[in-house]
């Protein structure tokens, strides 16, 4: 359900590293990625021009990110986010979404793709979740426009039970995971 072409921001829920590494891998299209600025290794410098992440900091506004994510979507791309704000590690429980999605929703014009991301390896290392063997699944949503009505909040939370729904649905596929 990931469009061939067009702008979309794409929103998951964040278990792991690896979270952006199998989305990549499922989609034809380059992701312009929404990361927090303290992720952006030096050891992994090499890879930056290449995906060219927008990197937020959380200790400030980031008009500066808003206004690179508006630009990016405007442009026709595709935008990676994941809107719990931190990633899912001892428990696989949906957080509240951050309202950043829904205003950049309702900015942009462009659809919102949900997806769930299961089966990731559950260790604190960052090395260690691409050392561990695991079946991961990922399930892709269809991209949507929320009503207009909605604000920011709304949005996030509707996108929230969407997200919620499709994991229910990956679990009563595969009630082993």
């Amino acid at each position: 359900h990931i469009p061939t072409c067009g702008s979309a921001i794409l929103i998951a829920n964040h278990t792991t590293s690896l979270d952006p590494v199998l989305l990549q891998a499922l989609c034809p299209r380059i992701i312009k990625w929404v990361m927090l600025k303290r992720h952006l290794h030096k050891w992994l410098g090499f890879l930056w021009p290449t995906i060219q992440p927008i990197a937020l900091d959380l200790e400030k506004i980031n008009v500066k990110g808003i206004r690179q994510m508006l630009r990016v979507l405007k442009a026709g791309h595709i935008l990676g986010v994941f809107p719990e704000g931190g990633l899912q590690r001892n428990t696989r429980i949906l957080k509240p979404l951050q309202p950043g999605v829904g205003m950049l929703c309702l900015r942009s014009g462009a659809p919102i793709v949900p997806v769930w991301i299961e089966g990731t390896p559950q260790v604190r290392s960052m090395f260690g979740q691409f050392l561990m063997p695991s079946r991961s699944t990922v399930i892709v949503g269809r991209p949507y426009h929320p009503p207009k009505s909605m604000n920011a909040q709304q949005i996030a939370d509707d996108a929230h039970q969407r997200l919620t729904k499709l994991g229910e649905i990956l679990k009563a596929y595969n009630p082993c995971t």
